[in-house]
């Protein structure tokens, strides 16, 4: 665009941090414009010193959260032989544990936003060991679906949602590794609590195992501490009207469904939980299956630990895949969902000790994926600025699918007399999952290009939108950008603009 010589002129400067396209915005609002970037104010300090203890503290949160919540298959069959329910009606405690340790995550988000990720952490590990040390005095399965499943599954809500996300206000260049490091806490801690936990049950008895894991919640409330108070700052530049508007949508900030009107990310929170239907059945009923084969449960407990170590090699492989292979982290994420659903369903065939060990390791190695990149994948479709909200109103919605699936295998099985059909059932909704991720590269890439479109037409609307403004030049921040995508579309905002 021409210049007339009477606008003013636009300063720059170089960010010292590698962010995304998303910190450097032109928002139209009521026909001027806002320019906003949005940072974090520790940049310099990312990818090193501190950076890696929040990573160590993340990776022990998500080893005790969700290596309790995989190792339930454990105390599943502890509590069939102690209170002699049916499995649909037991699997139920494991299955609300885990709803609320979704359900919660949108006002987790939100909390964390406003009273700090350190606060909300230290409050899950007391509710850990609140819910944990009540349920062992449970004197029936209705009372464990609230110690267990509200207070244990609440608490951690409170601790494990942020863990994993919290990695993007500390790196840049080695994200994507240090997502997996934190992701394969959950597998490391499926691998030791499993059977740890087998032992403790048959030593001491489920009721005194559940006590010892109720102390892990101090544990959780120690490495809350590593977490640092952070501030993204956003600097912006409107003139009234525009700043108006903002104030306007701080008003139901605590509730951010902004989000929600990307497309692609929708196709996203359809497919994950569709795809979670199926996934912790095999969590669950892999030491009930191997029992039913005529293993005992001593030796049927370590297949978790397997399926466990598994998943933590995959996470890492699939965190540092991610950081230097060429291909979109979507298609890997799809493959890898196609995948373990295949194996879910060729589990049925196996019949011996050694064929299962072949199906968890597949399993595991496939869920590397599965969780190390979903937040890597989620960052990619919203963007940096709306991870936070993604990412809770996600698990919001998976919640409802982990709730739903594990005790709909127990009645299938209660039904059929069969884990056949109970790992079929697993396998489905993978499988499925993964075919709909075909569609959220198409909806993604229509909404970046829609992205750009919008940005041009802010230049052919208001011809000059800085001339007779009463405004100081803007600073447009010029970020290092990690590849030629991410450049062009720099460059053509600023020329855009």
């Amino acid at each position: 665009m021409p210049s007339t010589g009477n606008e003013p002129s636009l300063r720059t400067k170089r960010s010292p941090s590698t962010v995304t396209i998303e910190n450097l915005t032109a928002i139209p609002v009521g026909g001027s414009m806002s320019l906003m970037y949005i940072e974090t104010d520790n940049s310099r300090s990312k990818d090193r010193g501190w950076a890696w203890m929040v990573c160590a503290g993340s990776f022990l949160i998500m080893f005790i959260v969700y290596g309790i919540h995989t190792s339930f298959g454990v105390l599943l069959n502890a509590l069939l032989n102690h209170f002699h329910e049916s499995k649909a009606k037991t699997a139920w405690v494991g299955s609300i544990g885990l709803n609320f340790l979704f359900l919660g995550s949108p006002v987790t988000s939100r909390v964390a936003e406003r009273y700090g990720i350190r606060t909300v952490t230290i409050l899950g590990g007391v509710f850990i060991s609140l819910g944990l040390f009540l349920t062992s005095y449970a004197p029936n399965i209705v009372v464990i679906y609230i110690t267990y499943g509200l207070l244990f599954g609440s608490g951690t809500s409170l601790c494990g949602t942020m863990a994993l996300i919290i990695s993007v206000d500390y790196f840049d260049k080695h994200l994507s590794l240090a997502t997996g490091i934190v992701a394969a806490g959950c597998s490391i801690g499926t691998l030791v609590l499993a059977p740890t936990l087998q032992f403790l049950v048959e030593k001491l008895g489920w009721r005194y195992a559940v006590r010892i894991l109720a102390m892990s919640g101090v544990f959780i409330a120690c490495a809350g501490f590593v977490y640092r108070p952070h501030e993204r700052r956003r600097e912006t530049f409107s003139n009234d009207r525009a700043t108006r508007s903002l104030n306007e949508n701080k008003k139901c900030e605590f509730f951010d469904c902004s989000v929600l009107r990307n497309k692609a990310f929708i196709l996203w929170i359809f497919t994950t939980s569709i795809a979670g239907f199926g996934y912790f059945i095999p969590h669950f009923f892999l030491v009930r299956y191997s029992e039913d084969l005529g293993i005992p449960p001593s030796t049927g407990s370590w297949l978790i630990s397997y399926l466990g170590i598994a998943s933590a090699v995959g996470r890492i492989l699939f965190g540092k895949l991610s950081d230097i292979c060429c291909i979109r982290n979507l298609h890997i994420y799809k493959a890898c969902m196609l995948l373990s659903g295949l194996a879910s369903a060729l589990c049925s065939v196996a019949t011996t000790y050694g064929g299962l060990i072949t199906y968890v390791v597949a399993l595991g190695i496939l869920d590397g994926s599965y969780i190390g990149l979903m937040s890597i994948v989620t960052l990619e479709i919203v963007g940096f600025s709306k991870i936070s909200p993604a990412w809770g109103i996600l698990f919001f919605c998976q919640s409802f699918t982990y709730l739903l699936g594990p005790p709909a295998a127990g009645l299938l099985y209660d039904t059929v007399k069969s884990f056949k059909p109970v790992f079929y059932l697993a396998s489905g909704p993978m499988i499925f999952g993964g075919v709909i991720l075909l569609f959220v590269s198409c909806a993604q890439t229509k909404t970046q290009t829609k992205t750009v479109i919008e940005t041009a037409s802010l230049s052919s609307n208001s011809p000059n939108p800085l001339r007779g403004a009463n405004l100081t030049p803007p600073t447009i921040i010029v970020t290092h950008v990690a590849d030629e995508h991410s450049r062009l579309m720099v460059d053509e905002r600023l020329t855009s603009i």
